[in-house]
């Protein structure tokens, strides 16, 4: 099974420096999520289906979070079919 994990990698060094609270989480250390996350599974017509979660960076509603993760689901669903395609 595949579960791939979504998330923000572009925060500046600087910033995770003066925050070290967003620095654990980003690393691994506890086990902390942020309060906007969706998630959400991605199915092909082949089964089974792939487990998307998506973090947001800024505090958005619960709301426009789902909207992105409708966005993703899509996008992914278009980069894992070409993905297959080319394979078989």
């Amino acid at each position: 099974l595949a579960s791939p994990f979504i998330y923000y990698n572009d925060v500046p060094d600087a910033e995770l420096d003066s925050r070290p609270s967003l620095k654990k989480v980003l690393n691994g250390v506890t086990a902390m999520k942020p309060p906007f996350s969706a998630k959400q599974s991605i199915k092909t017509q082949a089964n089974p289906s792939v487990r998307v979660q998506i973090f947001s960076k800024s505090e958005r509603s619960k709301y426009e979070c789902q909207i992105y993760v409708e966005m993703f689901s899509e996008i992914y669903q278009k980069i894992i079919s070409r993905q297959l395609k080319k394979t078989i």
